[in-house]
């Protein structure tokens, strides 16, 4: 997307409070790991303060989610994975959460205010309270706002797979035969919204080629 194009997304108020939920549990995941793992270059002397500041450990997350966010750069070097990782992964985090609030505060200022929740509001219902929760908003999004969407919707969507257990097309297809789990359905939203907001995107960006 240009840097001088507006993207305008359009979303409902019910929507934005499960996008919101959703992000702020993914900044969690992101800050508990941060908080867990030791920065690997603090302690190693000819390391340097900045390599510190952008150190992280040297083995992969035993979170599967987490490990999917973070693959080891070589498949085939253990050695080489465990000191690109050292040297990089406390930024990714940082990059990651940094997208992560960039999304919230685009939904909290499209609003007004912050988002509030209407998950028990009943479909059909007369109540005002209700009939808010449908209304669709738009969130403007300049170049670096769609990319920082993008980036965040795609990372929640990987976690939220990883805890169906979705690989590939044929798990997705084995796990919806076998189990009624309602994660299914933020799945299949979490996509649907991907993939509207990666066309946006494209169409943008032919536009303006």
């Amino acid at each position: 997307m240009s840097d001088g194009r507006a993207l305008i997304l359009t979303i409902t108020r019910i929507e934005a409070d499960y996008l919101h939920d959703l992000v702020e549990q993914f900044i969690s995941l992101l800050d508990d790991y941060s908080d867990e793992r030791p920065n690997a270059l603090a302690a190693d002397a000819g390391a340097g303060a900045i390599a510190g500041a952008f150190g992280g450990g040297e083995s992969k997350p035993e979170d599967p989610a987490l490990a999917r966010l973070m693959p080891d750069a070589y498949d085939s070097d253990d050695e080489a994975s465990a000191e690109f990782r050292r040297h990089t992964e406390n930024e990714l985090v940082d990059r990651r959460i940094h997208d992560a609030r960039r999304v919230l505060a685009g939904l909290d200022m499209s609003l007004n205010e912050p988002v509030t929740a209407h998950a028990d509001a009943p479909s059909g219902n007369t109540d005002p309270e209700a009939s808010r929760a449908q209304e669709p908003f738009d969130v403007v999004l300049d170049a670096a706002d769609g990319d920082a969407w993008m980036r965040t919707l795609a990372a929640v969507r990987l976690v939220v797979a990883s805890r169906l257990g979705i690989e590939t097309e044929d798990d997705d297809a084995a796990a919806r035969a076998t189990d009624d789990d309602g994660r299914f359905g933020v799945y299949d939203w979490l996509s649907y919204r991907l993939e509207g907001l990666v066309q946006a995107i494209d169409a943008g960006d032919a536009r303006n080629s």
